[in-house]
């Protein structure tokens, strides 16, 4: 009976032994996003999007383009961080996200609520938006996250052209959910 047993227990231990060698989150690392105090586990099938790989993605040009951001091979999946130089310090999270959720209603094209509110993520409060929007040649699914962080508004952006969102969600919902802050600013 004990060798039953032990090799039950043998089978168990192998099988999970396959399941986490095999998920890619299994060896992601905590990565500090430069310029901010913000960390965050990130998949480890992403990698570090260069200066021009941004200006590809977002324009060179354009004023909201993150300052820094990481992705999929082919940046159909991306997180990315940017800062607005709005002071939200001494608003409600609850007044941002209302305010916000009133103006991304009117301007971003083809917009689709999934969810917005007010989302504590490792004791720290967020205006949650999460949409699906038209982007200029496939549809794009955006978690978007911000708060105050000094005299800025610092903008988490976890999104992925939808086709693909499934195929990532799980590593997307793992990053915001690993989401710290060092010493609010």
């Amino acid at each position: 009976k004990k060798a039953f047993s032990l090799m039950r227990l043998t089978c168990h231990l192998f099988i999970l032994i396959l399941f986490f060698s095999h998920s890619s989150f299994s060896t992601a690392a905590e990565l500090r996003i430069p310029g901010s105090n913000f960390s965050l586990l990130a998949p480890d099938t992403f990698t570090e999007l260069s200066e021009a790989d941004i200006d590809l993605k977002w324009g060179s040009r354009n004023p909201n383009r993150p300052k820094w951001a990481i992705g999929t091979g082919r940046m159909g999946t991306t997180i990315s961080y940017s800062v607005n130089p709005i002071d939200i310090s001494a608003e409600l999270i609850s007044e941002v996200v209302e305010g916000m959720q009133k103006n991304m209603s009117r301007v971003v094209p083809g917009i689709t609520w999934l969810n917005y509110g007010v989302q504590t993520i490792n004791d720290k409060d967020w205006a949650y938006f999460e949409f699906t929007s038209y982007g200029l040649d496939q549809d794009i699914h955006n978690i978007m996250l911000i708060r105050a962080s000094g005299e800025v508004m610092a903008i988490l952006n976890f999104n992925s052209v939808t086709r693909d969102f499934l195929k990532y969600e799980e590593e997307l919902r793992a990053s915001i959910e690993s989401l710290r802050v060092t010493g609010d600013q």
